[in-house]
């Protein structure tokens, strides 16, 4: 009941747009719809997109960049491009520390990657790519993590 008054007094906003959005939301739906989505065709390894590759060919195969350089991982996707406003709620997440902001990026990540995973099957991990120690305490916390 506290958190209802609270909401009415100081109602959360949209960091995008500054709507009003539920609590602790942080971005509403029409912007998170705005983000440059990572869409087919795109290389099986590394998840990249294939830029001039026609959607009808059906590709499936891999970069140049991973067929020139293998890659010691079996898989690697995104649900965005880093690019706007992508780019600006991640650094808003690394350089504010925006945590409720990284929870709700993190949730539409895990709705966009669950069709991936299931074609994948059995899958042993799901990580992020770990900060140096330095970069660690300076920031105190890893976005990706």
């Amino acid at each position: 009941m506290l958190a209802d008054w609270m909401h009415w007094l100081y109602p959360s906003l949209c960091v995008e747009c500054r709507a009003v959005v539920p609590l602790y939301e942080r971005l509403c739906a029409e912007c998170l719809g705005r983000a440059p989505r990572v869409l087919p065709p795109i290389c099986e390894k590394c998840g990249k997109p294939m830029r001039g590759i026609p959607l009808e060919t059906g590709f499936r195969g891999l970069c140049g960049d991973c067929l020139s350089r293998p890659k010691a991982f079996d898989g690697a996707r995104a649900w965005a491009l880093f690019e706007e406003p992508v780019r600006g709620w991640i650094h808003r997440v690394k350089y504010q520390h925006d945590l409720r902001l990284a929870r709700r990026l993190g949730r539409r990540a895990a709705a966009e990657w669950r069709d991936t995973l299931d074609q994948w099957g059995p899958v042993d991990g799901v990580t992020y790519v770990p900060l140096h120690p330095h970069r660690r305490r300076r920031r105190e916390f890893n976005q990706a993590e």
